[in-house]
């Protein structure tokens, strides 16, 4: 018994000697997360550019972005002070011709949009776009619509109609 109580003991000393001669190693890396708010954009006022009723043969009509009241407002709203990309893209109801607005039967007017940026939403005004803007200090920014088309004698009569999408990101 004795020499079972030796090798035991023996075999305990020999795991308690190994434990000791280990060697571990740690470190750390930090863990980190930016949460900014994401882009909305609405219109809180007039959703349509309306060119109103005309005969065939009106010419040039134009609805300026910059003064007309009847620009569309496209507000948006975000990450205070973050630099944004402003695009647009105008389809015709047909779904198929770009720039322009037809009628159900397939006839197309050309448009051309006239959109300026303005920090200052709900006022009226600004510049051009020119491809990066910046939102406000508080996160806000709007974009103003308008634009010009010209209807020519012998045009198709009917309502036209077309989409403009406009996409905002950071």
């Amino acid at each position: 018994m004795t020499k079972r109580i030796s090798m035991a003991m023996a075999l305990v000393l020999a795991a308690a000697s190994s434990v000791g001669a280990q060697s571990i190693a740690s470190s750390q890396a930090d863990v980190l997360l930016t949460v900014q708010r994401g882009l909305s954009i609405t219109t809180p006022g007039n959703t349509q550019l309306d060119f109103g009723t005309v005969v065939a043969g009106a010419g040039a009509l134009s609805i300026a972005a910059a003064t007309d009241a009847a620009a569309v407002e496209f507000e948006i709203a975000g990450e205070p002070s973050k630099p944004i990309t402003i695009t647009s893209a105008m389809w015709a109801a047909d779904g198929t011709t770009a720039n322009a607005i037809s009628e159900v039967g397939g006839a197309t007017i050309a448009f051309t949009s006239d959109l300026i940026y303005t920090v200052d939403t709900a006022t009226q005004g600004g510049a051009a776009i020119a491809g990066t803007e910046a939102l406000s200090a508080t996160g806000g920014g709007s974009v103003w619509m308008g634009g010009s088309l010209s209807v020519p004698n012998g045009q198709t009569g009917g309502l036209y109609s077309g989409t403009l999408t406009l996409t905002v990101n950071y």
